[in-house]
C-alpha cells in the first residue's frame, strides 16, 4: 500500500517512522554514521510521491520532510535530482530538497553540484534563490562568481544576475569580488541587487534612481539602499544624513505602491532614532520605528500597555511587546490592568518580560499574581520568585522549558533564547519586521513579476511589477520558486542574528 502524506506534519511522521525503524533493523546502507543508501527504495519512494508525482504532491510536505530529515538523506536526493535530466520541474524540484536537505553545513556540496560543466540554468537560478532566502555564512566560498555563473565566457541571462548579487550578500567577501560586467548593466533589479549585496555598483547608476524624476522601479533601489544601511552597517554607529533624509522623503510618500519603501525607511529610522517625535506614526509605521529597543524607549508614549485594536493579531502584539521593551518592570507591573485584560496579548506580554529579565543579573522578585496566564510562570521564575509547575502552558516548547526551570534544570541564557524563538513563532518579535521586508525586497526583485507571482503586491498593475529579463513568465523556475518562498516564509527559529532582541 502507498505511503501518502496529507499535510507536512503527516510527511514528517511517515519519514522519521521510517528512518528509524531502518536504523533499528540495519537496513541503512551508510558511507558514514546513519546516511540513507542512494538506492533506498522507501525513501525515494515517499520523496517521489511528495515532491514528483502529480497525483499525490504535496511540496510543502517534501521540502519540510527534506530538510527535518537532514543530512542523512541528502546523498538519495542529489541521486534523485541527477536522475532527472530532460524534465526541468522535477530536477529543480528535487534540488531544492536536496538543498534542504543539505542546510547551511553542506555548502560545499551545493557548489560542487553548481560547478559541473553541464549544469543546467534553471539549477543554476534556482541554487541561488535558496542560498538568498538562507542564513549569513561566516566563511567565503571560493570561487563563487565561477560556480554561479559557469565557466563559459557568454554573459548571464538578466535573472541569474539577480539572483547571484543577492545569493552573494550570504557569503563574506563575495559581492565585492563580483563582476565588472554584471554590475554595468542599468536594470533597475540589478542595480538594487548590487546595492542591497554591496557590489561595488558604479555611483552613477545608483543616483539616477535618487532623482527628482527617478525611473520605473526606483523604489527597489531605494529598499536595497535602506536594507543594506540596516543589515551590513554597523548598529551602533550614526547613519548618514544624507540617507536619513532620503528616508524622510520616502517615509512620507503616500499610496500602496510606496508600501514596501516606506517600511524599510521606517526601520531605518527607527535604528537611526531619526523619526518625527511630533507626530504619531501610522501603527504600521510605529510598530517597524519602535523595533529596535532603543527608539522604543524614545515613543513610549505612542506604546500604550493595550493597544488599540487592530486588524493584524501579530501587529497589535508585537506593540505590545514593544510597550514593554519601552518600559522598566515596574511600570509593565503598575499597567498590569490594562494589559492583562487583553486576551490576544498578554501571553506575549509575559514572554517579553520574562526575557528581560533573563538577562539582568540581579532582579526584583516579582511576587504580583496574574491569574488565567500559564507564561507568567517564567517572569516569576526569571525573576528568582519561588515557583511551581501547575498549569500547562499551550505552546509545547515552553511547557517543556517550565518543568525543567521548576526542576532547577535550565539555565537562564538558554530560557532566555527560547523565550525569544517563542515570540518569533508566534509572530509577536520585533525583529520580524526587518526578517520581513528583506525577504520581501528578495521575492519583488525575482518572483513576483512572475505568472505564479501574481499572488504578490495584490492591487499592484502588472506594468508596475518588476520584471528581470531571461525567463518567460510562467517559466517552472517561478512556479518552484514561489513554493520556496511559501515555504520558507514560516517563522522557523532559530532567530537570525541581525534580529534578535537586544
Amino acid at each position: 500500500m502507498p505511503l501518502r502524506a496529507t499535510s507536512w506534519s503527516a510527511a514528517f511522521v511517515i519519514g522519521t517512522t521510517l528512518l528509524l525503524a531502518q536504523r533499528t533493523t540495519g537496513q541503512i546502507g551508510v558511507d558514514g554514521v546513519g546516511v540513507v543508501a542512494d538506492d533506498n527504495a522507501q525513501f525515494r519512494r515517499q520523496f517521489a510521491q511528495l515532491l514528483l508525482e502529480s497525483r499525490t504532491r504535496d511540496l510543502t510536505g517534501g521540502f519540510e520532510l527534506a530538510r527535518s530529515l537532514g543530512p542523512p538523506v541528502a546523498q538519495l536526493l542529489w541521486s534523485m535530482h541527477a536522475a532527472e535530466k530532460s524534465d526541468a520541474r522535477r530536477r529543480i524540484t528535487m534540488l531544492a530538497a536536496a538543498i534542504l536537505a543539505e542546510g547551511a553545513v553542506g555548502d560545499e556540496h551545493v557548489f560542487a553540484a553548481l560547478d559541473r560543466e553541464r549544469t543546467q540554468p534553471g539549477d543554476r537560478l534556482l541554487t541561488c534563490l535558496l542560498l538568498a532566502l538562507g542564513p549569513t555564512r561566516t566563511r567565503e566560498q571560493a570561487g563563487f562568481w565561477e560556480k554561479v555563473y559557469g565557466r563559459n565566457r557568454q554573459e548571464p541571462i538578466q535573472l541569474l544576475q539577480v539572483v547571484a548579487l543577492l545569493a552573494s550578500a550570504r557569503f563574506p567577501g563575495a559581492a565585492s569580488a563580483a563582476p565588472v560586467t554584471s554590475l554595468r548593466d542599468p536594470d533597475p533589479g540589478v542595480v538594487a541587487a548590487g546595492v542591497f549585496a554591496g557590489a561595488p555598483v558604479a555611483d552613477a547608476s545608483v543616483q539616477s534612481f535618487w532623482r527628482k524624476d527617478p525611473p520605473q522601479h526606483a523604489q527597489l533601489v531605494w529598499r536595497a539602499t535602506f536594507l543594506a544601511a540596516l543589515l551590513r552597517g554597523d548598529p551602533s554607529a550614526e547613519v548618514d544624513a544624507n540617507l536619513l533624509q532620503r528616508a524622510h522623503t520616502v517615509v512620507a510618500m503616500g499610496g500602496e505602491v510606496f508600501a514596501p519603501a516606506r517600511a524599510t525607511a521606517a526601520l531605518l529610522l527607527g535604528r537611526a532614532r531619526a523619526f518625527d517625535r511630533d507626530v504619531r506614526p501610522d501603527w504600521r509605521l510605529l510598530q517597524l520605528i519602535a523595533a529596535d529597543s532603543r527608539a522604543a524607549g524614545a515613543v513610549q508614549q505612542w506604546l500604550t500597555a493595550a493597544p488599540q485594536l487592530l486588524a493584524e493579531d501579530t501587529a497589535q502584539s508585537r506593540l505590545a511587546v514593544e510597550y514593554v521593551l519601552s518600559r522598566t518592570t515596574e511600570t509593565v507591573l503598575a499597567d498590569g490592568t490594562a494589559w492583562s485584560g487583553e486576551r490576544s496579548i498578554k501571553r506575549d506580554v509575559a514572554v517579553a518580560l520574562a526575557w528581560r529579565l533573563c538577562g539582568e543579573s540581579a532582579p526584583k522578585p516579582v511576587e504580583w499574581p496574574c491569574s488565567g496566564l500559564p507564561e507568567w510562570f517564567f517572569v516569576r521564575w526569571a525573576s528568582g520568585a519561588h515557583v511551581t509547575k501547575e498549569a500547562p502552558i499551550e505552546d509545547p516548547v515552553l511547557d517543556q522549558a517550565a518543568r525543567l526551570c521548576a526542576e532547577n534544570r535550565m539555565p537562564r541564557d538558554a530560557m532566555q533564547r527560547l523565550l525569544e524563538e517563542a515570540l518569533w513563532r508566534w509572530g509577536s518579535h520585533p525583529g520580524l519586521g526587518l526578517w520581513q521586508a528583506e525577504r520581501e525586497f528578495v521575492r519583488d526583485l525575482v518572483l513576483s513579476g512572475s505568472v505564479p507571482g501574481n499572488r504578490y503586491q495584490i492591487g499592484l498593475p502588472d506594468h508596475l511589477r518588476y520584471v528581470p529579463g531571461g525567463l518567460r513568465h510562467e517559466d517552472d523556475f517561478f512556479e518552484i520558486g514561489v513554493e520556496l518562498y511559501e515555504f520558507l516564509s514560516r517563522r522557523v527559529p532559530p532567530v537570525p542574528a541581525e534580529c534578535r532582541l537586544r
